[in-house]
């Protein structure tokens, strides 16, 4: 009775609203879908944003579950990343705690929903977009008392452009992270929909990672998938992103460690590890014989798109074995704080 009268005043305390659907029951409990406001914070760029929270049927207090930030690309919210990406399903089986931020407003002139990851005002840390991005993870992680050594995020197209902001900027405290059909850090927006892409040479992007990590610098493992006939963000994007993080983390991508080739959901891929044993960096590629510019492998909708091989499922594979490790980041805590810049 007690444990319900504080479950109660904790609902109230933070300010959750309960999702319209139904819960789904589970072998512990049942999963929870919640929508919080992020209240604007001091710093320049910061705004109100939506954000949803799905708590598997696994979550109790004093377990300390996973959490994975999923960012929606240009053109969708919160709600259609949820639905294509699918990875409820996933979380429900394995005890993992998702998120959903939605961008919810910017200053034009943008694409509809796109995140800035152009934009050195919102991808860099201490403001805008990528610092919301992680209070909002970090706010989730206290809340539910997450283990702060998973804390992983992954995007779709502009979502997985400031999901590669996200890891560089949070290197230190971010375990690990996968993009789809994404951009290299603080690439300009002029390279979507462009055949060849004007990219930025990848010495250059190196350069500003480099810078933006600091004395923080940590190798974050990354995961890469990319179709191979997308005409929205095509693969010399990908092979750019594989590039500035073989180069900046010192991992050879001229043989992998690991492959898998073949077929599933009528279509062709090829996975690939690469790995520097010494500083525990790791990239994995996944290349795919689609067409289509969007979320693979879950389920149709806007850019979403089920004919191939489950990615949520070989995301959740790949941070499951890539955690932060705690001597990271107990190191990190001290070395560094964020300088932000307030509004006038």
């Amino acid at each position: 009775m007690l444990r319900d009268l504080l479950s109660k005043l904790r609902i109230k305390a933070d300010g959750k609203k309960p999702s319209r659907k139904r819960p789904v029951h589970g072998d512990h409990g049942e999963a929870r879908d919640l929508k919080y406001i992020f209240r604007k914070r001091r710093y320049a760029g910061s705004r109100d944003r939506e954000y949803l929270v799905h708590l598997p049927p696994a979550y109790r207090a004093g377990l300390k579950l996973p959490v994975v930030m999923i960012l929606h690309g240009c053109d969708q919210d919160h709600w259609d990343i949820r639905h294509v990406a699918n990875f409820d399903r996933i979380a429900d089986k394995r005890g993992i705690i998702v998120v959903y931020p939605f961008v919810t407003s910017y200053d034009p002139p943008r694409m509809r929903n796109c995140w800035a990851f152009w934009s050195s005002s919102h991808n860099r840390a201490g403001q805008g977009e990528v610092e919301d991005l992680w209070q909002i993870l970090n706010d989730v992680r206290k809340r539910y008392d997450a283990d702060p050594t998973r804390l992983h995020v992954a995007g779709l197209s502009s979502g997985a452009a400031m999901t590669i902001a996200l890891l560089v900027n949070r290197c230190d405290r971010i375990a690990s992270g996968a993009e789809i059909a994404g951009l290299p850090f603080s690439e300009t927006a002029a390279s979507i929909g462009q055949t060849p892409a004007p990219l930025k040479p990848v010495d250059r992007i190196v350069t500003t990672m480099n810078e933006a990590m600091g004395t923080r610098k940590r190798a974050v493992p990354l995961m890469i998938v990319q179709g191979n006939g997308d005409r929205v963000i095509g693969p010399a994007a990908a092979q750019n992103i594989r590039d500035s993080w073989s180069r900046c983390f010192s991992i050879n991508t001229s043989k992998p460690v690991w492959a898998d080739y073949g077929t599933r959901g009528g279509t062709a891929f090829e996975h690939s590890r690469f790995e520097n044993q010494k500083n525990g960096a790791r990239i994995e590629t996944l290349f795919l014989e689609h067409g289509q510019h969007g979320w693979y492998g879950g389920r149709d909708g806007r850019y979403g798109f089920s004919d191939a091989p489950n990615v949520s499922e070989m995301i959740w594979q790949f941070f499951d074995a890539n955690r932060l490790k705690t001597a990271e980041r107990s190191s990190s805590l001290f070395s560094w704080r964020p300088r932000f810049r307030k509004v006038a």
